[in-house]
């Protein structure tokens, strides 16, 4: 039986790849993290080869988008609030204070620091197609890669 944080794992690492759940778990039993096991899912063409899965480029999902919005959205309003964006960034490994989501707020047209609307989340995420921010790559010292599932 798969514990409840593995669970957690793999339907994060499907909502963002859409991949099956066996190739998460094949990916999440190597990689560990799901921040690492995503990244690896995108950028790594040996892993995809050593699972025997082929590469896809389909559009994110809109309802596995909404799905997440609804996650990290204040309950009784609608939108995410900074509530939702420290929680957001406590799943994903994340300081809230790194300048790498300035750069996702500004992608996904957030109107306030740590404000988040439906239809600039959907749109933005569609629009850089689940991009991956590998922190590294951005200058930093860490090894985090944002990822969202």
């Amino acid at each position: 039986m798969v514990d409840r944080k593995m669970e957690e794992a793999i339907t994060q690492f499907c909502g963002v790849t859409g991949a099956s759940t066996k190739d998460a778990k094949k990916f999440l039993d190597k990689y560990k993290r799901v921040d690492v096991a995503i990244d690896a899912y995108y950028n790594d063409p040996n892993a995809l080869a050593t699972m025997g899965r082929q590469t896809t480029s389909s559009q994110p999902s809109t309802s596995k988008l909404n799905a997440l919005f609804d996650k990290y959205k204040d309950r009784d309003g609608e939108d995410i609030t900074v509530d939702g964006t420290i929680k957001l960034c406590e799943d994903l490994e994340v300081d809230p204070e790194d300048v790498v989501l300035l750069a996702i707020a500004y992608e996904l047209k957030s109107p306030s620091l740590g404000q988040w609307k439906k239809q600039g989340w959907t749109e933005g995420w569609k629009n850089i197609g689940y991009v991956l921010f590998t922190f590294s790559s951005l200058g930093h010292e860490n090894d985090h890669t944002a990822t969202w599932a």
